[in-house]
């Protein structure tokens, strides 16, 4: 078992407790200790997130220990996001949850890795209302929308998000627990392009370029 994997139950009994201080340490140590950003944020924070869903899914943890835990990983992704430098800008990607979702964070967590990657992400949160995500797209030029979707329930803001993205001319790339293990889904939603993780944006951008 790797350190950061062997970390995951030390950062969730941090969690699951409030402690976010401490929380936010243990992420920032393994950034200290030379362990990459983009691996702590997936093999830490994301994975912690899953266990996290495992157990309220177990009733081993109720809805106030899920919500107590979630912010702790909300704080420790800020703080990792805020101690490393991105590479420089390669494009420019705004993130967006489909309207009604309001799982916000695996949205934020690929934002921040696609920053890492060296883009220029703006990063829209939960379930922000389609007109206006439109009206930023019309002022703010860039090169994907990228709309992630976690419960099946809001495919259709998946679509409408779609549509009023072409409508400004921008291409979409859809990802998300919901939208499944290939691109069927994204593509009967409407986007261009399915994205399992931050790994496949570039690829499909240059494809674009």
């Amino acid at each position: 078992m790797s350190a950061i994997s062997s970390s995951v139950e030390g950062f969730l009994s941090e969690a699951v407790a409030g402690h976010g201080h401490e929380g936010v340490r243990l992420a920032l140590d393994l950034l200290d200790n030379g362990t990459p950003a983009d691996h702590v944020i997936v093999d830490l924070l994301a994975a912690a997130q899953r266990e996290v869903g495992e157990r309220w899914l177990c009733n081993e943890w109720s809805v106030a220990d899920e919500h107590l835990a979630t912010a702790v990983s909300q704080k420790a992704l800020d703080a990792v996001a805020g101690s490393v430098v991105p590479a420089p800008a390669r494009g420019d990607v705004v993130v967006a949850c489909a309207e009604g979702d309001w799982h916000s964070l695996p949205a934020q967590m690929f934002a921040e890795r696609l920053h890492l990657r060296g883009f220029a992400v703006s990063f829209l949160g939960a379930s922000t209302p389609v007109d206006h995500v439109e009206s930023l797209l019309d002022r703010h030029p860039c090169d994907a929308l990228a709309v992630s979707c976690n419960v099946p329930l809001f495919f259709d803001g998946v679509v409408r998000l779609a549509a009023a993205a072409h409508r400004q001319g921008v291409p979409v790339i859809a990802g998300g627990r919901a939208l499944g293990g290939d691109e069927q889904r994204a593509a009967h939603l409407g986007a261009d392009a399915w994205a399992p993780g931050a790994d496949d944006v570039p690829d499909i951008i240059d494809r674009w370029w």
